[in-house]
């Protein structure tokens, strides 16, 4: 018999969150800017080192500073909130504004050279990729870790076996001294809970229940493109 899920320690989104912190000592706030870096840090520091961007400097430390200079203003995560676009959207588009905002900084000391000017095309593709991939990756982090926390590391490793080399799966049923059946279950338990990551991440991102299976297979169309 499956236990039950824990409660989660965020909510769905961050702007239901955001709807009720006001100033800079709200906790649920710093809770939210510190889920949204462990979640967009990777594929915006990912998205930098694979463009012309890397140039400028180290790509962590441009995401760094960006975060530091955004996340501390306590209306900017609330104008996400009412803008009606993704988050990951809001992000880049905000990280490529920072990034012409230091340049034109620096420019006036003579150390860097212009930005491109026709990026956009190439940051939605380049991007989405990046992104649909930390994507997936976070959210088998996040299975993985509540398998193991529900005592089912059996079941992460059949889910495992299941997507990896052909005979994988048939191998650690003989090791294990599973039936057929029961790997199927415990594969199937896994995958629902590899699922559940998946839409609480592209909620944060701000699709809305209802969009977030059309959402999950746009994300992972983009990883063949």
């Amino acid at each position: 018999m499956e236990t039950a899920e824990r409660p989660e320690l965020f909510p769905s989104t961050p702007s239901s969150m955001l709807l009720h912190c006001r100033g800079p000592d709200c906790d649920g706030r710093r809770q939210v800017a510190r889920r949204i870096m462990g979640i967009y840090a990777s594929p915006l520091v990912a998205y930098l080192r694979s463009t012309s961007f890397r140039r400028f400097g180290d790509p962590a430390e441009m995401v760094n500073g960006f975060f530091a200079s955004r996340l501390d203003d306590d209306q900017y995560l609330a104008r996400w909130a009412s803008s009606g676009i993704r988050l990951r959207r809001w992000l880049i588009n905000g990280l490529l504004l920072y990034l012409h905002e230091q340049v034109r900084s620096e420019r006036r000391h003579r150390r860097l050279g212009v930005l491109p000017e026709s990026l956009a095309a190439a940051v939605d593709r380049g991007f989405e990729q990046v992104y649909a991939r930390s994507l997936v990756q976070q959210a088998m982090d996040i299975a993985r870790a509540r398998c193991e926390a529900e005592g089912q590391s059996l079941h992460w490793a059949c889910f495992l076996a299941r997507h990896g080399d052909a005979g994988a799966l048939a191998a650690l049923r003989q090791a294990h001294g599973l039936s057929s059946g029961q790997s199927s279950h415990m594969v199937r338990v896994a995958t629902a809970r590899f699922r559940k990551a998946l839409v609480e991440l592209v909620l944060l991102d701000g699709a809305t229940p209802g969009e977030a299976d059309l959402e999950i297979q746009k994300l992972l169309r983009s990883l063949g493109s």
